[in-house]
């Protein structure tokens, strides 16, 4: 055994050593392990609140942010546009209107800065109930000015204010809770219905 330990000190770094040369020892059993356990050091690293006491996971969750309110508007920003233009090319092949890509593109680059103040002063406030009642009132007033442009107005009326209107009532309905988009979506089909629209 100690030609073993000997063979195995003098190899040099690096060089592989096989089972036979690593020193075996049964663990000791007769009392509690020395040193911390993993439970210990798990408990060591948790995270804590002012007071020491442990945070609680669902408290981890809604305290975690990977983006600023700046990075998270401009990231909301994106597929909002993408949302605008999409609306803007469906509502002009819908009246067979010639689609300059150029004008539909200038269009959703003059609307991005609002889009963009308008996300990063009240997403990060999307949980007030005054922010709430905001998103209820501008979904239900976006909702039933659709309904009535695409059943009263001209073509041209719609082409121009339907995809931005359009935008903004889906935006508002994501950033509502799941309570005031069904009521909502109630009260604009009620809407519809009570003048006899449709939405096509």
């Amino acid at each position: 055994m100690a030609k073993s330990k000997k063979s195995a000190s003098s190899k040099p770094f690096g060089d592989e050593i096989t089972i036979q040369e690593l020193p075996l020892k049964n663990p000791v059993r007769s009392g509690p392990p020395g040193g911390k356990t993993l439970l210990d050091l798990i408990e060591e690293k948790r995270p804590r609140n002012p007071d020491g006491t442990p945070v609680e996971a669902h408290q981890a969750d809604e305290e975690l942010v990977v983006f600023g309110p700046g990075m998270q508007a401009f990231t909301w920003m994106v597929p909002l546009m993408m949302l605008l233009f999409s609306l803007d090319y469906l509502v002009h092949a819908q009246y067979r209107q010639d689609v300059e890509m150029s004008m539909l593109l200038m269009r959703v680059f003059k609307a991005a800065p609002a889009i963009f103040i308008l996300h990063y002063i009240f997403h990060p406030r999307r949980h007030w109930v005054s922010a709430q009642i905001f998103f209820f009132t501008v979904s239900i007033a976006a909702g039933c000015w659709l309904v009535q442009a695409v059943n009263k107005s001209g073509y041209y009326a719609v082409m121009k204010r339907a995809p931005p209107v359009g935008t903004l009532w889906i935006w508002a309905a994501v950033e509502m809770s799941l309570g005031p988009i069904v009521l909502s979506s109630l009260i604009i089909a009620s809407y519809t219905r009570y003048h006899g629209y449709s939405f096509l």
